[in-house]
């Protein structure tokens, strides 16, 4: 190989020529060096090109589902469309004051969750799916990009149309739950599911990109929209001339009007579910509500503005049984109203005595009661006086798991009123349908137990149903309001009523106005939800992807780095006659060094540039990888987030720059080094100084076979052996390290230790319920058939409170700052399963660390959490076990618990366990005494866990019975919207998240190892140039070629060896502490093949050094 400058036609007369007549001449290893950078480029340039590719799509994606609308009120209730009348002539009424140009509209709609049916026919079974019924009349004004045709009939999404196989002219039938306004979570709550349900013709399609993309949540894909006209959607649901949603429209600029809305929403006590009227002779007036208990904010404002006015409060509850205390006693008032009062004297009437005169105010456990009851009561044989003692039996004010329980009370007799006033007035009892509006008691279809055989209806002893066609509900006993709320007050309030005397209308019109104001819109479900702008946070991503592939590619740019130097240090060695006569005619060693970079320089920002234009197709590449792996293990859903975007000039900017900087220093420092040798040593081809050993310390044991000799060889230069095992190494190390984070299908699903926690499916409900169909007594009340009964009754069924949060799972890729909390039962928790990561210590009571949230001990401000490791630690960032954290029960938000002297909302929760990988990640977990305190006005479950019966043989789960127990568990709870998962279904897609990732990391290893072996060939060629002679003199004595070949091999091999030792060692050691989980184990057949790839091809490389060089059969004279 010629190594010296050819003579060129012009003298050189400047380093500026000289430097062109070098990059001419040594063409050939520079082009080495421009190929080093450009790897370096590509790979920062396109791990930069990822993360925007995946942020740009998660922004699409979001604006898929929300299109233009900036806000949105979503009523808990629905409300009269003139609310939504007047907030909008309000809102317009502001703009024009804040002459604003942009363009905003608010249009009406109806947003429920409801269930669309395929019917069973034409050779197909039933199916069904929930979605989003959207009632609206201009749904192009939500100016989605594709906007929909004129409605008619129903609309349904792609995604529906093609789970359910329908095509359009298909019949369906849209089905929507009966929502009583009374919580399920109490007695006079309806807990069995009711639906109304209409047959309609599929008449278009919505596509991808349309109003059918439409969701308010951005935690999990869209269920579907079902779209049709507000007529449809109010007699489907018989909401006359009724909404529940209100859209704020306009793109970006209707972000900034927001907060005017919230200022402008100003509903009345009709909007909020709420009813101020007249009673009776219209000498008192009284405010009630729809749930039939106000709630506290309610009770708060009504306090505000009422009781300066006179108005008292009041609680009226069901007395199932009223009795002497006496056992002989066998006198028995059944189903009679007992009110809670602040005082005989009241707005609505007076509790009198017979003789006309106030009765005192009972205290303590006194009570009075009313004459009628005291004649019935002696009527029957007991006759009752004050002083007396009586009982009587209620339910207890809050349902346990869906179930009503009875208690009983004693109280003593203070007083007997006079049927008149208060005593005689229905007006105190809110209305409870099925009850206060029949006109018999006969008739009675209440939401309780009803035992009718104790109602006395039949004539002769009619005395019971004579009383209600007479008085109707009156209270028949009256006590303390503090003892009544003791006895009946619950989570969701202590109040059934007020009423204070008669106001003139316009007072009360003013006094309307003033209550509706003083009521929390948020507390009654008319607040404004920015959903743009929550949107927009969401987008930015659970994790910086970017940042993530960048720091991960960071050994890859190390190994580049090393290959860097190898390949300067082979120009070096290459050309070290020419550098060394240039440092014997006088030139400075830092003039060499700057020959030397400006020589390397031009190349390596030509391969910047090169790296930089190709940057996007490793971008593709790694997006198409992990796009295809999500398609299949996902779903295509949410694919598109790993779209090639349109590559963002400053991120290839920022990384042409990142890769000039650091390829540039590496070669200046290289330059310095060489530059300063003497120019004895440069001409002879010495190399760096620190990359051979010294004489004195070279090994001078005899040499006996062709490995020692090979291992010689690799000492003779300890720094550019110990480059090439480094390379290998951080190759070797980042694939085993991710790896190891890699999980597998274990398929012991059944045990209660495994990820499913032995459970077989997750079940979640588009409307909260109390059913639990594993119950006899509930499951022969539903539509089910006898093996279907017995399936449900063999299962284990645990429900779930939850809250409206998102998932935080790693699914979820948009960022969340309102996780799911979940209330789990004390049966759960008894129960137990799943494996944990860590806990707190147990007390020697305790063995199950579930048990950890019931602690009795724990501070009356902390509520422990349990959580999964992962969500803990990077989807919410909320530390490890012990960590104090912040949970704001209004907005869902939960955090770190900042510094002491800061104020945050929100309660104080500790982290006392922390989960693997399970079913239930992304998911706050606390016991249900602690979900109904900080959530109290959450009514029903949400979702629910269940073990279907194992088969009678073998103990394992055939196909049949599970596929009869699915279909049983959907005719249960259809009139609640349920989706069912099967929890190895839903383990495996979480699984697959975590897998896709790990495989763009690994093929960053590969590509490692890649340049691994071209750095083994850079050397070989490096250490054949420097030992030319040495070789010559070899087969001089007699060594054949084949066996210089067969030692320059073994070297490769043992530089291979050591790296890929070294580093999978230490890459097994530094993920082990990760990856203690039984899921999780060493994929042995990949990592098996990427080491058999790379001493192949490093073999393929050491012949190539071979080759390369020709190496004399005589040494060379210097």
């Amino acid at each position: 190989m010629k190594i010296s400058l050819q003579s060129t036609s012009q003298p050189i007369r400047s380093v500026r020529g000289l430097v062109i007549c070098c990059i001419r001449q040594w063409a050939l290893q520079l082009v080495a060096l421009a190929a080093t950078a450009a790897v370096i480029a590509v790979v920062i340039g396109g791990s930069l090109g990822v993360g925007d590719s995946i942020q740009q799509g998660l922004r699409r994606m979001v604006s898929q589902r929300i299109g233009g609308i900036a806000a949105v009120i979503i009523g808990r209730e629905p409300f009269g469309k003139q609310f939504s009348e007047r907030l909008n002539a309000s809102f317009q009424q502001k703009l024009d004051v804040d002459s604003s140009d942009c363009r905003t509209d608010l249009i009406s709609a109806i947003v429920v969750e409801m269930t669309v049916e395929r019917p069973a026919g034409g050779g197909q079974s039933r199916a069904s799916a929930v979605a989003t019924l959207l009632g609206c009349d201009r749904p192009a004004a939500l100016l989605f990009e594709i906007p929909p045709s004129e409605v008619k009939g129903v609309q349904l999404s792609q995604r529906l149309v093609d789970l359910l196989g329908l095509k359009v002219g298909d019949p369906v039938i849209l089905r929507v739950n009966e929502r009583s306004a009374v919580p399920s979570d109490t007695p006079l709550g309806r807990r069995q599911g009711s639906s109304r349900s209409r047959r309609v013709t599929l008449t278009s399609v919505l596509p991808t990109g349309s109003v059918g993309d439409f969701s308010v949540s951005s935690s999990e894909p869209p269920a579907g929209v079902a779209l049709v006209s507000l007529t449809l959607a109010e007699q489907l649901l018989d909401w006359s001339g009724k909404r529940n949603g209100i859209f704020l429209v306009g793109g970006t600029c209707a972000q900034d009007f927001v907060n005017e809305l919230d200022q402008c929403s100003e509903p009345t006590l009709l909007d909020i579910g709420l009813v101020l009227k007249r009673y009776g002779d219209g000498s008192c007036l009284g405010l009630t509500s729809r749930r039939m208990i106000l709630e506290q904010a309610v009770d708060n404002a009504a306090q505000h503005t009422m009781a300066d006015l006179g108005g008292v409060p009041s609680l009226v509850f069901l007395a199932n049984e009223i009795s002497m205390k006496s056992e002989a006693a066998k006198a028995k008032v059944p189903y009679s109203t007992i009110l809670g009062i602040q005082d005989t004297s009241h707005p609505v009437g007076d509790l009198v005595g017979e003789d006309g005169q106030l009765l005192p105010m009972p205290v303590g456990n006194e009570v009075i009661i009313n004459s009628w009851l005291a004649d019935d009561l002696a009527a029957q044989g007991s006759p009752v006086s004050v002083g007396d003692e009586i009982s009587f039996h209620s339910f207890v004010p809050e349902t346990i798991h869906g179930n009503v329980a009875e208690r009983v009370h004693h109280c003593r007799v203070g007083g007997i009123a006079a049927m008149s006033g208060l005593a005689k007035s229905q007006d105190v009892v809110p209305t409870v349908e099925g009850v206060t509006d029949e006109e018999s008691i006969a008739d009675w279809d209440p939401p309780f137990p009803f035992e009718r055989e104790r109602v006395r209806t039949t004539a002769p002893h009619d005395e019971d149903d004579q009383y209600w066609k007479q008085y109707g509900s009156a209270p028949k006993v009256f006590m303390p309001l503090v003892r009544a709320r003791e006895i009946a007050g619950s989570r969701f309030g202590e109040t059934t009523a007020w009423h204070l005397p008669s106001l003139s209308q316009g007072k009360m019109d003013k006094l309307a106005s003033s209550l509706a104001a003083a009521v929390p819109l948020q507390s009654v479900g008319l607040g404004v939800r920015p959903l743009a702008s929550r949107a927009n946070v969401a987008a930015k991503g659970s994790t910086p992807f970017g940042i993530l592939f960048l720091t991960l590619s960071s050994f890859l740019v190390v190994a580049a780095i090393i290959l860097l130097w190898i390949c300067f240090g082979l120009l070096v060695s290459s050309q070290h006659r020419t550098l060394g006569a240039l440092a014997a005619l006088g030139w400075q060693p830092r003039q060499i060094a700057k020959v030397l970079t400006v020589v390397a320089g031009v190349p390596i920002s030509l391969g910047v540039l090169v790296g930089t234009i190709l940057s996007p197709l490793w971008s593709h590449v790694l997006l198409t990888q992990l796009g295809g792996a999500w398609t299949k293990g996902i779903g295509a859903e949410t694919a598109n987030v790993f779209t090639v975007a349109t590559p963002d000039v400053t991120n290839l900017f920022l990384g042409a720059m990142i890769t000039g900087c650091i390829a540039m220093a590496a070669v200046f420092i290289a330059a310095l080094r060489t530059g300063a040798q003497p120019p004895l040593q440069l001409f002879h081809g010495s190399g760096m100084s620190l990359s051979c050993v010294p004489f004195w310390l070279r090994p001078r044991w005899p040499v006996s076979s062709l490995v020692g000799l090979a291992g010689r060889n690799v000492l003779r230069r300890p720094v550019r052996s110990l480059a090439v095992i480094l390379m290998v190494c951080l190759a070797e190390f980042l694939i085993v390290f991710v790896s190891g984070f890699e999980l597998v299908d274990s398929g012991n699903w059944q045990k209660w230790d495994s990820p499913t926690g032995g459970w077989t499916y997750v079940a979640k409900f588009a409307n909260p319920t109390s059913l639990n169909p594993s119950v006899p007594s509930v499951s022969h009340l539903l539509s089910l058939n006898e093996n279907q009964c017995n399936l449900l009754e063999q299962s284990t069924i645990a429900l779930l409170r939850s809250n409206q949060g998102d998932d935080a799972n790693c699914a979820n890729l948009f960022a969340t700052s309102n996780p799911r909390v979940v209330g789990l039962p004390d049966s759960f928790l008894d129960r137990g399963g799943f494996r944990f990561v860590d806990h707190l210590g147990l007390s020697n009571e305790q063995e199950n660390p579930w048990h950890l949230l019931q602690v009795s001990e724990r501070k009356e401000d902390e509520i422990p959490i349990i959580i999964d490791a992962a969500t803990s630690q990077w989807a919410l960032k909320l530390g490890g076990l012990g960590t104090i954290v912040r949970l704001d029960p209004a907005s869902g938000t939960i955090s770190k618990e900042a510094s002491s002297g800061s104020k945050q909302n929100g309660v104080r929760c500790r982290i006392v366990g922390l989960l693997e990988p399970s079913v239930l990640q992304g998911l706050i977990l606390i016991a249900e005494d602690d979900f109904t305190r900080l959530f109290p006005l959450q009514s029903g479950y949400t979702m629910a866990l269940i073990d279907m019966p194992s088969s009678p043989s073998a103990g394992v789960r055939e196909p049949a019975v599970r596929d009869q127990t699915e279909q049983a568990l959907t005719a249960a709870w259809a009139d609640f919207g349920v989706r069912l998962e099967a929890t190895q279904d839903r383990l495996s897609r979480l699984f697959a998240v975590q897998n896709t990732f790990l495989a763009g990391f690994q093929s960053l290893g590969t590509i490692g190892l890649f340049l691994g072996t071209v750095g083994v060939a850079a050397v070989g060629i490096q250490g054949v140039i420097d030992r030319r002679n040495t070789l010559a003199i070899l087969l001089a004595i007699g060594f054949r070629r084949r066996r210089l070949g067969t030692v320059l091999w073994i070297e490769s091999m043992i530089l291979v060896a050591l790296g890929i030792l070294l580093g999978g060692m230490s890459g097994f050691l530094a993920a082990l502490p990760f990856t203690r989980g039984a899921e999780q184990s060493l994929p042995w057949g990949w990592l098996l093949f990427s080491v058999g790839g790379t001493v192949i091809a490093a073999t393929i490389a050491s012949l190539c050094a071979v080759l390369w060089v020709p190496v004399a059969n005589r040494p060379l004279g210097e």
